[in-house]
């Protein structure tokens, strides 16, 4: 048998890994163990036959520039296994795009001009920094760059019917000039960018270094990037980082004797069309009732502009400006944030047609959290989370919540007398604003609260302080179903 046949073979035997659908995680339990253990074997097998081929040793080391396994959950282990696989069907001849390699480049990524690029640059990020990742992809578009961005029209043509970790190998590994990269804790952490990152590392290693550019959201280390490399900042702001990293496909441009500017991957001359209307904004919480803020501006200091859709709203409003220089703090929720705020300035604007404009800047409070989680051990933390989310009191431990909260948000905000979706709206920032301000979480994944029927589904993911000092975190995932009450 010769190599390529048992490396075929080899490969043949890595699809009912692909198929599995348990263990969801690989935690300490036998079955997740064995299995760890058959994908470890399959790895090591693989870099053997793949030695074995032609130029194997450069095969083999794009094989192993993908980087060490990291064994979370098994959708994430299934698609580092599939960017393997990948690896020995371009070897075999047998990927989906196309032919076998050509004879002498054995995989290698060769310098090209920029025309044969599909994409000037590519970004990957977490879902948590979307909203900064996309004021650079706005930028860079807005100058003509064309950008492979998850919520741009042509990538979600393209991902839609798709094998997602297929689709996305091809786009940082081969079709893009420059890779950003958006390094937080978040992006470490999250699965589909640990697909991309291995992609666009891979690539960067085959090219000898230069194609990913890195974009720190803060101070997280990635494994397999250098200390050495340098880094842009999400303080620098987007403009700066638009005008860097265009200056630095310039540079790679005209090292490959090209001129800036003038290949059809970048920038790219489109008929003009009118610039799109902009839906900004988003729902945020102050004091006890739900807003969307038409505008958000963070310094310092954060500014939010609401628009006033009745005089009952604006009525609320003129009451919290009323607080305005004075030491009160009232809540303040958005996304996954909650903090208590002072109110600096309070402006209305009102139009010719009648409507009334508020503009808020809101100062965050420097005092700390209650402290409740304090010598709180990690099965009371969740009991005092499910009280916050659900109302349901705990049937053990000594801490007690504050009054307000111990019913649950839900029934605050049910006192509001809203729609069911108006209600879970509010319910969810309530929940984001107490979960913080109490100090039963270090860091909140995924907060979703909705509406069905006469009940509220809340689902919860975080990091939970433990110890002590609440010096230590784990993670807590919870689901509940909680009735609405009666009016």
């Amino acid at each position: 048998m010769t190599w390529r046949d048992e490396l075929a073979r080899h490969l043949e035997g890595l699809q009912p890994v692909l198929r599995r659908r348990t263990p969801e995680r690989f935690d300490k339990s036998g079955r997740a163990e064995r299995l760890k253990a058959d994908i470890q074997t399959w790895n090591r097998r693989a870099v053997q036959l793949l030695g074995q081929a032609p130029q194997g040793a450069k095969v083999v080391a794009e094989f192993r520039a993908l980087g060490h396994m990291r064994f979370t959950t098994l959708k994430d282990v299934q698609a580092q296994l599939r960017l393997r696989g990948q690896v020995v069907e371009r070897l075999l001849g047998t990927a989906r795009r196309g032919t076998p390699p050509p004879k002498h480049s054995s995989l290698k990524i060769r310098k090209r001009s920029a025309g044969s690029y599909r994409y000037a640059f590519c970004l990957t990020f977490a879902g948590e920094d979307r909203e900064f990742a996309a004021a650079v992809n706005r930028g860079l578009r807005r100058r003509r760059y064309p950008t492979f961005f998850d919520q741009n029209k042509e990538a979600r043509t393209r991902l839609l019917g798709e094998a997602g970790p297929d689709v996305l190998h091809e786009v940082f590994y081969r079709e893009s000039e420059l890779c950003l990269m958006f390094v937080s804790r978040a992006y470490k952490e999250n699965v589909w960018p640990g697909v991309e990152r291995r992609s666009a590392q891979a690539r960067d290693a085959q090219q000898g270094g230069g194609y990913i550019i890195p974009i720190r959201i803060d101070e997280t280390e990635l494994p397999g990037m250098p200390h050495t490399i340098g880094y842009l900042q999400k303080r620098q702001g987007a403009a700066r980082i638009v005008g860097e990293v265009i200056d630095k496909l310039n540079a790679a441009r005209a090292g490959r004797g090209q001129l800036p500017g003038t290949s059809p991957a970048g920038p790219t001359r489109t008929k003009s069309r009118p610039a799109p209307k902009r839906t900004t904004g988003h729902l945020v919480l102050l004091e006890d009732h739900v807003y969307f803020a038409h505008q958000v501006r963070r310094g310092d200091d954060l500014t939010v502009e609401v628009k006033a859709k009745t005089q009952e709203q604006l009525a609320r409003l003129r009451t919290i400006g009323e607080k305005k220089g004075s030491w009160t703090t009232i809540p303040f929720a958005e996304h996954l944030t909650g903090r208590d705020v002072q109110v600096v300035d309070y402006e209305e604007v009102t139009d010719r047609a009648g409507r009334t404009t508020v503009t808020l800047q809101l100062r965050p409070s420097r005092n700390a959290s209650s402290g409740v989680h304090f010598g709180v051990l990690a099965q009371e933390s969740e009991h005092l989370i499910r009280q916050v989310l659900t109302g349901r009191p705990p049937t053990t431990g000594w801490t007690t919540l504050p009054t307000d909260v111990q019913q649950g948000v839900v029934a605050l905000a049910a006192r509001s007398r809203g729609s069911p979706a108006e209600t879970a709206q509010l319910a969810q920032l309530l929940a984001v604003y107490s979960l913080q301000k109490l100090g039963l979480v270090a860091a909140i994944r995924v907060l979703d609260v909705r509406a069905r029927g006469r009940t509220v589904a809340v689902e919860f993911t975080g990091e939970i302080r433990t110890g002590a000092f609440g010096q230590t975190d784990s993670e807590i995932r919870l689901r509940e179903v909680v009735p609405l009450p009666d009016r």
